[in-house]
């Protein structure tokens, strides 16, 4: 518990430094002539306040890591037990841990379009705000309200996109996550001519679970690292103004 709270103080700080930092390189006066006001917005309530959303994530990244250090003693003991069955099982966790990468890969550009679509919309709300006076006077409300709904509809379009590659990533690590028992227990009896018996099976299961929570928890992982990274980059370009300026 102690681990988990401090990991949420790191990520609401970085989250409050990150807004700071957007706030600062918008009151510079080149920076305003090169960001929008939509943009600027998103960058302080999307971007940032993601570390906020994400808080667990390093809590969860230190319990992965003390899964992947201690991969090679259960893989030691499992073989002791087992035999060549729990290379399988190993096997069955790398590949969970390719799928995973390679369904990131796709994320993130996904991410960054969605980021772009979002700025776009609120930029038209800007200007229809600003100059809302005139659109009354010339009763363009319905022009301006297709305009938006438009903007709004290539925005959800990305962002179904990403609810899919979500459930995706779940469904392949929930059925991998299975399919390393039942790829262990398979290897065992057929390849190894072994029977097996109720005390293996369980004390085999029990070491099981000891990895299981690192494929089973790579959903959430990946998907917010693909949602995260892309947020980092448009804020150290938004940062990096200030900078040259």
């Amino acid at each position: 518990e102690l681990c988990y709270f401090h990991s949420v103080r790191v990520a609401n700080n970085a989250r409050a430094a990150l807004c700071l930092a957007v706030f600062r390189s918008s009151m510079n006066a080149r920076s305003i002539a090169s960001e929008d006001a939509g943009r600027l917005t998103n960058l302080m309530a999307t971007d940032a306040d993601k570390f906020g959303q994400y808080e667990w994530l390093l809590f969860n990244v230190s319990r992965w890591t003390f899964s992947i250090v201690s991969l090679p003693f259960i893989v030691l003991v499992m073989h002791a037990q087992l035999g060549s069955a729990a290379y399988i099982g190993l096997l069955t966790y790398l590949v969970s841990n390719v799928v995973s990468s390679c369904v990131w890969k796709i994320q993130m550009p996904i991410v960054r379009k969605l980021q772009e679509r979002r700025d776009a919309r609120a930029q038209l709300l800007s200007e229809l705000v600003r100059g809302i006076r005139l659109v009354k006077a010339h009763s363009c409300e319905a022009v301006w309200g297709e305009r938006l709904e438009a903007a709004r509809q290539r925005e959800l379009k990305e962002i179904v996109k990403l609810r899919y590659l979500g459930a995706l990533m779940s469904l392949i690590c929930a059925l991998l996550a299975q399919a390393a028992p039942l790829s262990i227990f398979t290897w065992y009896i057929t390849v190894e001519g072994h029977a097996l018996d109720a005390a293996t099976a369980f004390t085999t299961l029990a070491w099981i679970n000891q990895i299981n929570w690192s494929i089973s928890s790579l959903p959430d992982a990946i998907n917010a690292l693909g949602m995260i990274l892309p947020s980092l980059r448009r804020l150290d370009e938004a940062i990096a103004v200030e900078s040259r300026d």
